[in-house]
């Protein structure tokens, strides 16, 4: 009748995956069985980069496996194609795969799907999935973008009442866009939009009053008294509303006024001045040096990872680049690349796109690129890897956040101290410095594999005494998932909320960082832990 509990040491490997623990268990003439499965990850987020080369016929090029990286996490995707549209396909997979639900997010990973519809040349190879899934996607994203509006516009959530111009105008320039590709778009929601746009506030910034009037005319709809309001401040516009306004004008039929404010402008230097540029000048000629210079200031803003600083920023270079490679001259002629390795090689074409996945063995050696083709070979290389580094660097920039464990009583606890059953109480603090404009804060507090979360606010169900229960009024939205906790703030100044947690696993772990980062200014982030 003897019962006991028994202790088995785990110890993770440096590897992803699935650990499965098989259990025997013989006595009393009964056997028993059972296989458990542990999920098995490092304490570092996978981080995904691109690549880019451009190879003369004939030409060779050896890539080196990425260093200091998780040999088991390793993949390498290379995809060649006979132009440098081969470029959008890094940046077209990232925005894909943003990982949060808000209005801006969502509008993001589809806009650029509107372009793969548009080309008269696969812009993504076979073996990607994504131009047959895109018009899903986009009816999928229209219900949600749906969900969030209100009568005055729309909410950057969708269990948030209050709208906001930016959401409002961004959203309703997609579902124009949307609309005149053919998806469902009812009359209705297009007159509340037009109802939306012609009474946006007076006191909206010039930049977003000419983004409103490009929409209406882009609707067919457009606002003559705006746009001649915006046309008397020329002068003081900043170039990307003069490119909107330029764009609007055109659409409006007012040709000869747009022309002359859209070359009056010049070449661009910021992201958004050159993506609307860019559609300005396809409005005037596909076939204009301006247009062929605002598509190299956007690539100029590109980052060694393969696409651009936000979700927003993505969208509109991918959307500006996707529809000059549409009015561009036809595809010249076919490619021949051929990777070589240490005991093996891979070989294609001739044709017009390769996608060759690396195999395990030769995505972590050398890996050399000869184009054997008669024309000039572009690459786009794509890397997946988690770092093999348990701690990165502590940083503030522009944000701070720091954590605490407490005890139910509000104490300070050190991890060591902590044993299975206890629970913890996580503290979250952060500080926005009160001059910050227009902050967009996510907070992701990944945890260590022995904590499970039991209560992602605490406060407001009175547990504790010594908590206020409108502590975390602040945060417009939180996300409770398995393996961390996501909090969405646009507050400024100094914020602090509580969540509870409970040790489920006895043992050693890494204790992975806190991150506050502001989802559209990249370099506005804080790391620590």
């Amino acid at each position: 009748g003897e019962s006991r509990t028994l202790l088995l040491p785990l110890e993770a490997a440096e590897a992803l995956g699935t650990a499965r623990i098989e259990i025997a268990v013989e006595g009393a003439g009964e056997r028993y069985n059972e296989t458990l499965e542990l999920a098995v990850r490092p304490a570092q987020a996978w981080q995904v980069t691109t690549e880019y080369a451009r190879l003369a016929p004939g030409a060779v090029q050896t890539f080196p496996p990425p260093a200091g990286v998780l040999a088991d996490s390793l993949r390498q995707v290379f995809t060649c194609a006979p132009r440098p549209t081969v470029n959008l396909l890094g940046a077209l997979e990232h925005v894909t795969e943003y990982p949060f639900g808000c209005l801006e997010q969502t509008v993001s990973s589809v806009f650029p799907l509107l372009t793969l519809g548009r080309q008269a040349e696969p812009v993504v190879p076979p073996s990607s999935t994504l131009a047959r899934e895109a018009p899903d996607r986009i009816r999928a994203a229209l219900t949600r973008i749906l969900a969030m509006q209100r009568h005055d516009g729309f909410a950057p959530w969708p269990e948030v009442r209050d709208t906001v111009p930016f959401c409002s105008l961004y959203a309703a320039h997609f579902l124009v866009e949307a609309k005149a590709d053919g998806f469902p778009v009812s009359s209705q929601t297009l007159t509340e939009l037009h109802a939306l746009l012609e009474n946006l506030p007076s006191d909206l910034e010039p930049t977003q009053q000419a983004y409103a009037a490009m929409v209406q005319s882009l609707a067919g709809k457009p606002d003559f008294a705006r746009m001649s309001r915006l046309l008397e401040q020329t002068a003081q516009l900043p170039p990307e509303a003069r490119f909107l306004l330029g764009r609007a004008l055109l659409r409006a039929g007012e040709r000869e006024t747009g022309r002359r404010l859209v070359e009056e402008t010049g070449v661009p230097n910021g992201l958004r001045e050159a993506a609307f540029g860019t559609l300005a000048w396809l409005e005037i000629d596909p076939a204009a040096a301006q247009a062929a210079a605002c598509c190299q200031a956007i690539q100029r803003q590109r980052r060694a990872i393969g696409h651009w600083g936000t979700p927003q920023d993505n969208a509109l270079a991918l959307l500006a680049l996707g529809e000059y490679a549409r009015h561009a001259a036809a595809a010249p002629q076919e490619v021949a690349p051929r990777f070589t390795w240490d005991g093996g090689a891979f070989a294609a074409g001739p044709t017009n796109l390769v996608a060759w996945r690396a195999p395990a063995p030769a995505a972590r050696l050398p890996l050399v690129l000869t184009n054997a083709g008669p024309g000039t070979l572009y690459v786009a290389r794509r890397i997946e890897a988690v770092p093999l580094a348990e701690r990165l660097p502590d940083v503030d920039a522009g944000l701070r956040v720091r954590r605490r464990w407490l005890t139910p009583e509000g104490q300070p606890i050190s991890a060591e101290r902590l044993n299975r059953g206890d629970l913890v109480i996580v503290e979250i603090a952060l500080a926005t410095p009160d001059e910050t404009v227009s902050p967009d804060t996510v907070i992701e507090d990944l945890l260590p594999a022995c904590l499970e979360i039991e209560h992602g606010e605490v406060a407001r169900g009175g547990m504790f005494d010594w908590l206020k229960a409108d502590e975390a009024d602040w945060v417009l939205h939180r996300e409770v998932r398995d393996d961390r906790l996501l909090l969405f703030t646009r507050e400024t100044g100094r914020r602090v909320c509580h969540y509870a947690a409970r040790v489920v696993t006895a043992g050693e772990f890494t204790v992975p960082p806190i991150v506050a980062s502001d989802m559209y200014v990249p370099e506005r982030i804080s790391r620590h832990g």
